[in-house]
């Protein structure tokens, strides 16, 4: 498909830009004979341009064909023995090519490779990529159950098993320069016409790279039932990936669970309540959610992707491609193994209209999965994925249903979920000091938000605690010593008490993560009419907002028509004198950034009709129509655009620019014949 879109959640996105672009300028190029279709500024330096321009010039197509299939056989061995295989794989083969054209930004842009005047800035080339990647994947599985009883009252259900998947490909790219007339229309590699010498390096490249990753298992189950009773159940399974290190190949991993069903004791006698049932569950599972690691030599590659380089020498008038390190290993590795407690009860009552679900849970995670990310403008051989600690997790989540037939023609079920979760970590290094630093972001400079440590929340935001602004020099004096303040900067509390402000007053400023969340299900049926709802809450969790940037002339959120103008104009903290050099740093990770991400979301709304079957005869046995908006709305305090920030354990709630999740209207037909 061909595409011109951006989405991501990065400090110079497509959003990124829309909101902080220079709001002088108008959205078309109304200078004579200037290139470019779209306005551009005469101040800004770098990074963020006319989102229009950008999207205008982001060119990228990608075709794939994929074959997919499953297989299963069963033979019944004896009365009670069941043998089964299965076998399913998915095989894709995909062709991307992308364009990378010449552009001018403004006559202030470092990032220009376009002059105004339409010609190309000395040493700049546009450039066109191809790649072309193919994969196969493929699970098979093995199992046999055996079912039996003993007495008629004992039940047993026994499977034994084993299997395997691998997952392989190879992925091969070029790029090469000059591409004539530096257009879409000619971006293809055998047109372009760049070729190495001593003043353009890197005008032809290419790059090759395969993967695989394997994976085996065995497995155990056994469940027992004693008159629908009393039940038991218990899981072995051994587990290996290739993803891990030579000596931590496998892991094994086990779970039991136990269930009493007492409304089937003949001691049981009530009206009101018709299932009880009381069940408590403890086991392990593993993680192996990483690529394979091991040490990769690149040579001469492209500078984007998987591989991107630039190495090489050029001697004489001649460019020989050199090679490094592409990426590193750690034998160290092992499963992030995961362990969970439950204990509950299911119940139905008053004539099994009302249903409700209830656990106490208990997680903990030991040698959990995370690659470290380093700063935006850290150009390192990547680092490896490591195991950086253990978290645990507790909390109550329920469930309370309700489902009635209202007359003959008017069903109604509805149900309500609610959880909460309490997050933290319990080990880092061997003696718990270490602080994993993450959420990195651009403002000005590169600067990280949130921490991984041991006592607190897992990716918590950590910066600067505020206490209003300065008003006269007087306050500032009467400051501990804060480095470049003046009259209407922000004022920083000092933790420590050590009258300086530097990063030893560091503390924990927000919570990426909700106290509780809440969900509403909603389905009614009335004849032939039918309509359904899916609401859903988020309480308590903080946001950061990143995606604002400190570049002089780039627009400013509304919140800077408060800014401090003089003494006692506003002492809230939140918007500062504007300054052009901010000597004091008012863009450092604060509080000042973090905003309250409660919000309820409508995701989803559904009206249907299905025809009568005199309408439609004897082509259908059933047509429904329907029509669908997702999204519908959000409420929240936020002032970004979505709160709902999702990301790795140190990147959630780091609202870089992300993009909204759309709203969409759908219409729609099923059929059944």
């Amino acid at each position: 498909m061909d595409g011109k879109g951006i989405q991501e959640n990065s400090f110079n996105s497509i959003l990124g830009s829309a909101l902080n672009f220079d709001p002088t300028v108008s959205k078309y190029n109304t200078v004579p004979n200037t290139a470019g279709t779209f306005g551009y500024s005469n101040l800004l330096l770098s990074e963020i341009f006319n989102p229009l321009t950008k999207l205008e010039n982001t060119y990228n197509k990608n075709v794939g064909y994929k074959l997919y299939g499953k297989g299963e056989l069963q033979y019944d061995v004896l009365k009670n023995l069941k043998v089964s295989t299965r076998f399913g794989y998915t095989k894709y083969d995909g062709n991307a090519k992308s364009f990378t054209p010449l552009v001018f930004y403004g006559p202030l842009n470092v990032e220009n490779s376009m002059n105004a005047d339409g010609s190309t800035v000395a040493g700049k080339h546009n450039s066109v990529a191809h790649e072309k990647a193919s994969n196969l994947n493929w699970t098979w599985e093995s199992f046999a159950n055996y079912n039996f009883k003993i007495k008629q009252d004992h039940s047993f259900e026994t499977v034994l098993g084993y299997s395997m998947s691998k997952v392989s490909g190879n992925t091969a790219g070029a790029t090469r320069q000059d591409v004539p007339f530096n257009s879409w229309e000619f971006a293809d590699f055998t047109a372009a016409t760049g070729n190495n010498n001593a003043t353009n390096s890197n005008a032809l490249s290419g790059y090759y790279y395969q993967y695989f990753r394997r994976n085996l298992s065995y497995f155990a189950r056994i469940n027992y039932d004693y008159q629908e009773k009393y039940l038991a159940s218990f899981t072995a399974r051994r587990d290996g990936s290739y993803a891990f290190g030579k000596n931590n190949k496998y892991a094994n991993f086990f779970s039991g669970s136990l269930g009493w069903v007492v409304s089937k004791e003949n001691f049981w006698h009530s009206d009101f309540i018709d299932y009880l049932k009381i069940r408590g569950s403890y086991g392990s599972i593993g993680n192996e959610n990483v690529d394979p690691l091991y040490v990769s030599i690149i040579t001469g590659g492209p500078s984007y992707g998987p591989t991107a380089n630039s190495n090489g020498y050029t001697f004489g008038d001649v460019f020989y491609p050199g090679a490094t390190v592409g990426s590193a290993a750690n034998d160290a590795l092992r499963w992030e193994k995961q362990m969970q407690s439950n204990i509950g009860f299911d119940m139905t009552f008053f004539k099994r209209r009302f249903s409700i679900t209830a656990d106490y849970f208990r997680k903990t995670v030991d040698g959990l999965l995370f690659t470290p990310s380093a700063s935006l403008y850290l150009g390192t051989v990547p680092i490896p994925t490591a195991n950086i600690g253990s978290t645990k997790s507790s909390g109550i989540d329920m469930m309370l249903s309700y489902n009635q037939n209202i007359g003959r023609s008017l069903k109604l079920n509805t149900s309500i979920t609610f959880t909460t979760v309490k997050n933290e970590v319990t080990a880092t290094n061997t003696d718990g000091t270490a602080k994993i630093l993450g959420g990195y972001y651009f403002n000005g400079q590169s600067q990280s938000v949130t921490v991984f440590e041991k006592g607190q929340t897992p990716g918590y935001f950590y910066g600067f605690q505020t206490e209003g602004l300065f008003q006269n020099f007087a306050d500032v004096a009467a400051h501990a010593t804060q480095t470049g303040a003046q009259p209407g900067d922000i004022r920083f509390v000092d933790q420590n008490k050590d009258n300086v402000i530097n990063d030893l007053d560091k503390v924990k400023i927000g919570d990426p993560f909700p106290d509780f969340t809440m969900g509403w299900n909603l389905n009614l049926e009335y004849k032939n009419i039918d309509f359904s709802a899916f609401t859903y809450a988020s309480i308590g969790n903080d946001v950061y907002r990143a995606y604002e940037r400190n570049a002089n002339y780039t627009n400013k959120d509304r919140m800077i028509l408060a800014r401090w103008t003089g003494d006692g104009t506003t002492n809230n903290a939140k918007t500062p004198r504007y300054s052009f050099t901010d000597a004091n740093s008012n863009i450092r990770v604060s509080d000042r950034y973090v905003e309250d991400g409660s919000f309820a979301k409508v995701k989803n709304l559904q009206l249907g009709y299905t025809l009568p079957t005199k309408w439609t005869g004897k082509a259908f046995s059933k047509l429904r129509v329907y029509v669908q908006v997702k999204n519908a709305f959000t409420i929240t305090k936020y002032t970004g655009f979505d709160p709902e920030i999702a990301g790795g354990i140190l990147d959630t709630g780091v609202d870089r620019g992300a993009y909204p999740q759309a709203r969409t209207f759908a219409f729609g037909l099923d059929i059944k014949l």
